[in-house]
Parts: structure tokens; sequence; C-alpha cells
């Protein structure tokens, strides 16, 4: 189970976690990307 998919559930929550995650990845060094 996809932890992102399983948060997308609740529909809210998912507009506040996919931001924070995602900044999160890129703090870990998981993705390198540049914006």
């Amino acid at each position: 189970m996809d932890i992102v998919q399983l948060f997308c559930d609740m529909d809210d929550f998912c507009q506040w976690i996919l931001p924070v995650w995602e900044q999160d990845q890129l703090t870990s060094g998981g993705k390198k990307r540049i914006h």
C-alpha cells in the first residue's frame, strides 16, 4: 500500500500532505530537483 494513496483517500489531508511530503523527499535527498 502506497502511503500517499492511503492518505489521499482523505481528500483534505491529501491537500496538506503532498507538498510537505514532496519537500521532505527533496530535503532527504530522495529526489534531486531544481525548481
